[in-house]
């Protein structure tokens, strides 16, 4: 009984605290409006200065390829050649395809390829526009936060001096990276700025770019899609390219040696069609033998050169574009309706804690300034 008694009591108390409060915000009503005022001035500011996004993108469905050799291994055998077990090797998972788009090598490649921008004369790169001054825009929050918040970076950066331009290093058919400091940056950058998205369930891939202008933001997010589709098959194939550069390579030699062997057999027939001789008939039986052999090593690497073509079609995977890139008709940010509001409501609260603490300070510390605070 004394238990629910307490309780009750301390629910009335609450309730007492809890319309002080609310009387208290009521009676301090002009001074929340005065910071929630600042706060909408400084949402106009944000919204006002920040820089323009357009977002363009395509949907893609990875195709696999095909077990067993599929239609071209059919064709093949209808013409007496077998191409025996042609099973493609492991499929390259889409998972790995964001780990492709921020792979060193192909945002390098992607920085120095040349777009056209609406404001500018010629096709600059990527690189130049995110690092060189003469083309980088710099709104003013952006200039604000260069000189406060990074303006150690600067200290730094002057101090250092500049660095030196630095290139790919290469070793045979390894590399490794060197990237300069305006790469680097612009890498940071694209990074932050390519988004590939995987459906798992459904099987398809999202992607999608932000750029400062719609035009820029399709010409972009269009070549992401023909790179990722041209290093997807480069890492797919290599295996079955280099097997049929090797045998073609092969073939090439057998085929010289082959015809050579031709002709060479072919005017011994026509320079001795007697053979009366036995020197000559073992003359003949040798050069018989080696257009026999050569014959042979002709067609067996024939048909290994068809078995390599045909693994090497069949190996290359297909990215279907069910949604191509459409130049966007409409700003992906700044939003500025929903940016007002959020500082409006910051405002709101920051105004009801700001009465709420100096009601505290006031009665529990003896802070001057205070005592004119009502």
């Amino acid at each position: 009984m004394n238990d629910n008694l307490k309780l009750e009591n301390k629910v009335e108390e609450d309730e007492i605290d809890l319309l002080s409060i609310i009387k208290r915000l009521f009676e301090k009503k002009r001074f929340i409006l005065k910071i929630v005022s600042v706060f909408i001035v400084l949402g106009l500011l944000v919204a006002i200065t920040s820089p323009k996004v357009y977002t363009a993108g395509s949907t893609i469905v990875p195709q696999v390829a095909t077990k067993g050799g599929g239609s071209l291994s059919g064709l093949a055998s209808m013409v007496g050649i077998n191409l025996g077990d042609m099973g493609g090797g492991k499929e390259l998972s889409p998972n790995v395809y964001p780990k492709i788009v921020n792979n060193v090598k192909f945002l390098k490649e992607l920085m120095y390829t040349r777009f056209k921008f609406d404001k500018i004369d010629t096709k600059i790169s990527l690189l130049d526009f995110y690092t060189n001054p003469d083309y980088r825009k710099t709104s003013v929050m952006s200039y604000i936060k260069k000189y406060t918040i990074g303006l150690p970076g600067l200290a730094i950066k002057a101090i250092k001096g500049k660095e030196e331009e630095k290139k790919i290093k290469t070793s045979g058919d390894n590399e490794y990276f060197i990237l300069s400091t305006q790469e680097n940056i612009c890498k940071n950058i694209l990074k932050s700025l390519i988004t590939i998205n995987l459906d798992k369930k459904e099987g398809y891939i999202t992607l999608s770019v932000d750029m400062p202008e719609a035009n820029l933001a399709a010409q972009v997010a269009l070549r992401v899609q023909q790179l990722l589709e041209e290093y997807i098959i480069e890492f797919k194939i290599k295996k079955a390219k280099n097997q049929y550069n090797n045998v073609s390579r092969m073939f090439e030699e057998a085929k010289d040696q082959y015809d050579a062997s031709q002709v060479k057999y072919a005017k011994y027939l026509d320079a001795n069609k007697d053979m009366s001789s036995a020197l000559a008939k073992t003359k003949g039986e040798q050069l018989k033998n080696e257009f026999d052999l050569a014959a042979t090593l002709y067609k067996s690497l024939a048909q290994q050169k068809v078995r390599a073509e045909v693994k090497l079609r069949e190996d290359t995977p297909v990215l279907t574009i069910i949604e191509p890139v459409v130049v966007p008709n409409e700003k992906t940010s700044p939003k500025r309706g929903l940016i007002m509001v959020a500082f409006t409501f910051l405002g709101f609260i920051f105004g009801c804690g700001a009465v709420i603490a100096l009601d505290w300070l006031k009665e529990n510390t003896e802070i001057k300034r205070l005592k004119s605070w009502k």
